[in-house]
C-alpha cells in the first residue's frame, strides 16, 4: 500500500514495536492502548482501564503527537515532539518508523522510535497480497 499511495502522493508508514501491557504481545491494534491513554478493550466491548507508567505517558505523548501532525498538516513531522525522529515518507527506499517507547525506564525524555527499511522478506509477502486484491474482491 506504501508503494501504491507513495506513487501519487507522500505516504508514511510505521511498525508499531510496544507490547499491550499485560499481554507481553504486540497485537493488531495494540496502539490504541497509549491513543487513548490506557484503555483496552474488555469482553464484550467492554472497556478495561491500566494506569500508565510515565514511560508509557511519555510515549503517548509522542504518538499523539505524529497522528495529530498528520491530521492537522497531512505530514507527520510538522508538529511532531522535538526528541521525536524524523518520520521519512516511504519511497523505493521503503523507509518506515518503529514506534516505541524510549530505550531507558522510565525514560520521559528520550524517544525509543527509530527508522529502519522494510526487509525484503516482507516486500515480497507484500507483493502476494497485492496479487490477490482483484481476485478476492466482493
Amino acid at each position: 500500500m506504501g508503494t501504491a499511495f507513495g506513487a501519487v502522493s507522500k505516504s508514511w508508514t510505521y511498525r508499531y514495536n510496544q507490547r499491550t501491557p499485560g499481554t507481553g504481545a504486540v497485537y493488531h491494534g495494540a496502539e490504541n492502548f497509549m491513543l487513548f491513554k490506557g484503555v483496552g478493550i474488555g469482553p464484550n466491548g467492554t472497556v478495561i482501564y491500566s494506569e500508565m507508567s510515565p514511560a508509557e505517558k511519555a510515549f503517548a505523548e509522542e504518538l499523539i503527537a505524529y497522528w495529530l501532525s498528520f491530521v492537522r498538516s497531512g505530514d507527520p513531522n510538522e508538529f511532531k515532539l522535538e526528541r521525536s525522529p524524523v518520520w521519512k515518507p516511504f519511497t523505493s527506499k521503503k523507509s518506515r518508523i518503529v514506534l516505541q517507547e524510549g530505550p531507558e525506564e522510565p525514560s520521559t525524555t528520550v524517544s525509543g522510535s527509530f527508522l529502519e527499511q522494510e526487509s525484503e522478506t516482507e516486500t515480497r509477502g507484500c507483493k502476494v497480497v497485492a496479487s490477490q486484491a482483484g481476485v478476492q474482491q466482493n
